[in-house]
């Protein structure tokens, strides 16, 4: 038992320190460190790393038994997915992304949110004040808008602020946010509100990021909905989970939605162009992604255009970039891997609900919503909410549960925490 327990505490840290290391790497990809240097990808380490991780998830089933036979089940077929899906769509950093989540298997998600916080903060805030300095290139992009009193068009600036484009910033900035908001679910405070409030503000000044200082406001929104219910009763925190119902198939709806309007999407129609315009362009982009690669079960290669870090391209007439999460998982990965995806942050909604945990569930509500517009969700240096599945979570309450079984980690580690009584009220 002993030496169990000290294995486990080395792997716990292994995974640790992998996840930072991906994090870190991931990251510096999208700022113009590495544009700007001329900094290349390194293969070698990238499999090393994949080797490594293998190796730890081998010593998870096998040596330490962590993982049930669900669970079990479910991460092999995630994992041959994956690996099917990327035989088509030859994306490399894919395969890293379900050994990150299969391997946070007993580790605290908290603890995995804290890393995320502090390795990707470190490296875009390294790079936004090399930017400010003039270090690295702050790259300047230009949003014309139609003007509400006169017929000229408005220019709007939009900065990177050290990384390869404004919403790549706003992107980062945004989950970042809902980390924080996450980490301070317990013990949010008014500072918090006026913090994410502020976040909002500079977003829309800064990267003028429409979606992601919308998704930002709407944190803030959840940070001061969660401190006034704290200091209500039971009934009403009872209350608010009963409305917040609905919201558990979120994801589910928003994927449906947006294939719905991108298979019947029809150019030539003036209705649907005004539509897509709401969407800038989203359904017109996916649209063509369905018409030049069609869908498939597993997915296929797809040639992106766009301006990579090059503001000189912007409004190149062969621009394709599939923007919505649902439509590059559709297109790109497959019809298997979108269901798997989908279903993971549906399961893990209803488990948050379920647990009384309100404030990842709106977090996952608003994460669903962020995803219509950007293309994020399947990538953890972005979204490390994806690495929540077979994490360990900690209710608000302080109770800890899986979203994908009810055991709360490995048997030969943690004591049994008994499933709270059926209608308990949440606090």
């Amino acid at each position: 038992m002993e030496n169990r327990e000290k294995v486990q505490k080395w792997i716990d840290t292994a995974y640790i320190v992998c996840l930072a290391v991906f994090l870190a790497y991931r990251t510096f990809f999208n700022t113009m460190i590495r544009h700007d240097f001329g900094i290349k990808r390194c293969k070698p380490a990238e499999l090393c790393w994949l080797v490594f991780m293998v190796l730890l998830i081998m010593i998870r089933a096998l040596y330490l038994r962590c993982y049930s036979k669900v669970e079990l089940l479910i991460a092999v077929s995630f994992c041959i997915c994956i690996l099917l899906s990327w035989r088509h769509a030859r994306v490399y950093w894919f395969l890293m992304v379900p050994l990150l989540i299969v391997g946070a298997k007993g580790i605290p998600f908290d603890r995995i949110v804290k890393t995320f916080l502090i390795v990707v903060g470190a490296v875009i805030g390294i790079s936004l004040i090399l930017s400010l300095a003039g270090v690295i290139t702050n790259l300047r992009y230009v949003r014309y808008i139609d003007s509400a009193v006169s017929s000229e068009r408005i220019e709007a600036a939009r900065y990177a602020f050290g990384t390869t484009y404004p919403t790549t910033f706003s992107e980062f900035v945004f989950f970042l946010s809902a980390a924080w908001l996450y980490l301070r679910r317990k013990v949010l405070r008014f500072y918090d509100v006026v913090l994410l409030a502020a976040v909002t503000v500079f977003l829309f000044l800064g990267p003028n990021a429409m979606t992601d200082s919308v998704c930002v406001a709407l944190l803030a929104l959840i940070a001061g909905v969660m401190i006034f219910l704290r200091h209500k009763s039971e009934q009403a925190s009872e209350t608010a989970r009963k409305i917040c119902t609905p919201l558990i198939g979120t994801t589910g709806l928003c994927a449906v939605v947006m294939t719905v309007l991108m298979l019947l999407y029809d150019k030539m129609v003036e209705s649907w162009r005004v539509l897509d315009s709401i969407f800038h362009n989203r359904l017109f982009l996916g649209n063509v992604g369905v018409r030049d690669y069609g869908i498939h079960l597993f997915g296929k290669k797809v040639k992106y255009h766009t301006t990579g870090a090059d503001v000189s391209l912007v409004g190149r007439p062969d621009y394709f970039n599939l923007d919505s999460s649902y439509h590059l998982i559709l297109i790109n990965f497959g019809i298997i891997i979108l269901l798997f995806i989908v279903g993971f942050f549906t399961v893990s909604a209803w488990r948050a609900w379920q647990k009384c945990d309100l404030a990842l569930l709106l977090i996952i509500v608003v994460i669903s919503l962020e995803c219509v517009m950007e293309n994020r969700m399947i990538q953890p240096q972005y979204d490390i909410f994806l690495l929540m599945f077979f994490a360990d979570m900690r209710s608000a309450r302080g109770e800890k549960y899986l979203m994908l079984g009810r055991v709360p980690g490995c048997a030969e580690r943690i004591q049994q925490v008994e499933q709270s009584p059926e209608g308990i009220t949440c606090q």
